[in-house]
This record gives structure tokens, C-alpha cells and sequence, in this order.
């Protein structure tokens, strides 16, 4: 009989995309937010190289294309339609804005010159994982030896012009992390998680380092900017999903509601964040509008007016995870194979 299947890395990735739900939720300047970006994108860099297997480049630029940019397109188009029926703006200079929009898919509203380009939120992280592993595996099946050398050179010049230079569809994010999804292929390679799992006091070196690093974090895998202390980040950011690692471990061996729950989300991550990323045309507005209306009428503190919100944010990608892989169309969109 065959054994059970290992959950730890569904679990994992259950954790990851949770945590940038609520990265998103928590403003900027909030310490949790900033802990959460120490290591949240590059723990699905890191997962991905970790089951990199070589392949024919066009096969795998095939597969890529299927999960990864025909959902960016879908989710693209539907925020679009959103925006048209919101913007009270003509049709052609909706879509030009859109277009343009999509073409540089930045994480933020941002400027380029005179051009106000309107964020794709996070469906950058499509494109760039889509890069990574195109670039990836060409480095590895024509300068083997070489790889992690040239993804240093590559990843260390691609964050130094990414605080200067603005690249369309998310390149230079691809490319910056590309570091991330060569260690993940390394931690396999040389086995090292269970190299790890043998010290229990690396498990508690990695969460010194990360409490004490962690909160001075600058990491962000989708923004521009110049690490001043770029191997501090990368070790950071390897202790945070080390210890989920360890966290996911303890969750796989027990079978219960928790476990289950995780394994979900972590197995349609990519389901998540795409229904993470559609807009409810205005939903979030009327539902924060009327969560201040019921507030006002009880004379209440405006105290966790944002809660219901957060709830609504996280309902939508688990109706994603929980419907999309049981639909015809959900399977297709998102290249979900049926378990024979």
C-alpha cells in the first residue's frame, strides 16, 4: 500500500498565501506586516525550487503559460469589466489605462514619467514566478555548473537597476528573486531540511534571528528597492520560512480540521491569490461604508471598523479554493488536474 502523502509543503504554502492576505490587510508601518514581508513571497520562491525537475524549455514555458499567465489574463480582463463599470470614464481610455496597467504590472499605483499606471496588486507574483522559472531552467540545462553563480550575478544586478529601473511584466521581480528559487533547489539537492530536522537548536537559532531581524525587515519581493544589507534579508527571510516549515510539520501530523483546512488553501494558492486579486466591484467599499453607519448609530468607538473587510477578504479565495477545482471551468482556467 502506498504511505500517506506528505502535506508539510500544502500546509506551507496554506500558511503563505494566509499570511499575504493579511500582509494586505495591516497598513504599512504595522510591525506584523512588516515581519510577514521579511519572508511571505520568497517561501513560494523558495517551495517552487524545491521541486524544480529539469525540462524541455518549451515544455515548460507551455505548462507555465497554462497556470500562470492565462489566469493573469482572466483575472486582468475581470478587472477591467470592474473598473468600466465603476469609473464613470469613456471605453477607450479605460482600456488604454488597463492596458498599460497590465502590460507593467506593478504591485502599487505608480508613476512612470507622466504615465499613471494603475496596480495589478498581487498578480505581479505570476508574471515574476513565471520568469524565475523560465530563466531557471535554461540556466540549469545549459550552464549546470555554473547555475548559482550566474543566478547570484543575475539576481544582484536585477536589485540594484530594480531601484532604479522600471522593466514591464514584473522582470526585474522575476529576476530578483530568482536567488530564492535556486536555494530552494539547493535545500533538496543537499538535503538539507533534514540535515535541519536532526538539530532542534537550529529551529531556535532561526527564530532568534528572525525576531531580531525580522522587524527591521526592507524586504519586499514585488517593490523597488536597493537592500543595503541584502544577505541579511535573504537569511531573514530563510529563518521566517524555516520556522513555518517547522509550524507545517507539527500541523501535517495530525489529521483534523486545522490540517485540512491549510492543505486547501496551500494546494490552490494560486486559485487564492488570483480571487484575492479580483476586484468586488465596490463591495469592500459598501461593506466598510456600512459598517461605519452601524458603528455611528451605536455611538461606538470607530474600533475594528476594518474587520469586516478582512473577513470579506479572506471569504472570497476560500470560496476560490473550495468551488474553482470542483468546476469544469475552474479546472480549466486554473490547469487543475482531476485526481484519477
Amino acid at each position: 500500500m502506498m504511505g500517506k502523502r506528505d502535506v508539510t509543503f500544502d500546509i506551507l504554502k496554506g500558511f503563505g498565501i494566509l499570511l499575504m492576505v493579511l500582509g494586505h490587510y495591516f497598513t504599512s508601518e504595522s510591525i506584523i506586516r512588516v515581519y510577514i514581508y521579511s519572508f511571505h513571497m520568497p517561501l513560494f520562491m523558495l517551495i517552487s525550487g524545491y521541486f524544480y525537475k529539469p525540462k524541455e524549455v518549451m515544455i515548460q514555458v507551455r505548462r507555465d503559460v497554462r497556470s500562470l499567465i492565462v489566469p493573469y489574463l482572466f483575472v486582468c480582463i475581470v478587472i477591467f469589466i470592474n473598473r468600466l463599470v465603476l469609473n464613470n470614464e469613456p471605453f477607450c481610455e479605460t482600456l488604454k489605462a488597463n492596458l498599460y496597467s497590465f502590460l507593467w504590472a506593478m504591485p502599487i499605483n505608480s508613476q512612470l514619467g507622466q504615465m499613471n499606471i494603475l496596480s495589478v496588486g498581487p498578480l505581479w507574483f505570476l508574471l515574476a514566478i513565471f520568469w524565475v522559472r523560465f530563466l531557471y531552467n535554461v540556466l540549469f540545462r545549459n550552464f549546470k555548473e555554473w547555475t548559482m553563480a550566474i543566478v547570484v550575478v543575475v539576481s544582484l544586478v536585477a536589485m540594484y537597476l530594480n531601484a532604479f529601473v522600471t522593466l514591464p511584466l514584473a522582470l526585474l521581480a522575476g529576476f530578483t528573486n530568482l536567488l530564492f528559487y535556486c536555494i530552494g533547489h539547493l535545500i533538496r539537492k543537499y538535503q538539507v531540511l533534514i540535515y535541519l530536522d536532526k538539530h532542534s537548536w537550529t529551529l531556535i537559532l532561526a527564530l532568534v534571528f528572525w525576531l531580531l531581524m525580522g522587524r527591521k525587515s526592507q524586504l519586499n519581493a514585488s517593490y523597488q528597492t536597493l537592500y543595503l544589507a541584502y544577505p541579511v534579508e535573504i537569511i531573514t527571510a530563510l529563518a521566517g520560512t524555516y520556522l513555518f516549515y517547522s509550524l507545517s510539520r507539527l500541523v501535517a501530523a495530525k489529521t483534523d480540521f486545522l490540517s485540512n483546512q491549510l492543505v486547501l488553501w496551500g494546494k490552490y494558492s494560486l486559485v487564492a491569490l488570483c480571487f484575492h486579486a479580483m476586484p468586488l466591484f465596490g463591495l469592500k467599499r459598501w461593506v466598510n461604508e456600512v459598517t461605519i453607519m452601524i458603528y455611528q448609530s451605536l455611538n461606538a468607538p470607530l474600533v475594528g471598523t476594518s474587520i469586516p473587510n478582512l473577513m470579506l477578504s479572506l471569504a472570497i479565495p476560500y470560496l476560490g479554493v473550495l468551488f474553482a477545482p470542483k468546476c469544469k471551468w475552474g479546472r480549466a482556467l486554473f490547469n487543475i488536474k482531476v485526481a484519477e
